[in-house]
């Protein structure tokens, strides 16, 4: 197992590469305000966010960090959550070798997400 310092270094990583808009200090403070919420199976951890839109509630997979296999046994508990919740749409941000593995659990591409610093 990793140290807590080299996963709070991937986490940060990860967050960059989704435009900057987190820290992982302010995703921390987001689920301790109940503005995300935060799920747990071993040394996995998902992060979503709930966004309500004029036609649709969406859960939004922002982090999943850890292993494979934990992360698939959390995938229906955040699933059946946002059922819970109202959300109709579920979407998430990923590299390209998760595209495999979505596609496994029923998930279609969406548009590419371009990103640039203004």
């Amino acid at each position: 197992m990793k140290p807590l310092e080299a996963h709070i270094a991937q986490l940060e990583e990860a967050l960059a590469h989704m435009g900057g808009t987190h820290t992982f200090q302010d995703v921390l403070d987001a689920i301790k305000d109940g503005q995300m919420q935060s799920f747990a199976e071993g040394n996995t951890w998902v992060v979503t966010q709930v966004l309500d839109f004029p036609r649709k509630r969406v859960l939004e997979i922002i982090l999943v960090a850890g292993e494979m296999a934990e992360a698939e046994a959390l995938y229906e508990k955040v699933l059946s959550f946002g059922r819970e919740i109202g959300c109709q749409l579920v979407r998430t941000f990923g590299r390209d070798g998760w595209a495999k593995q979505a596609k496994t659990n029923g998930w279609t591409n969406g548009h590419r997400i371009f990103l640039k610093d203004l």
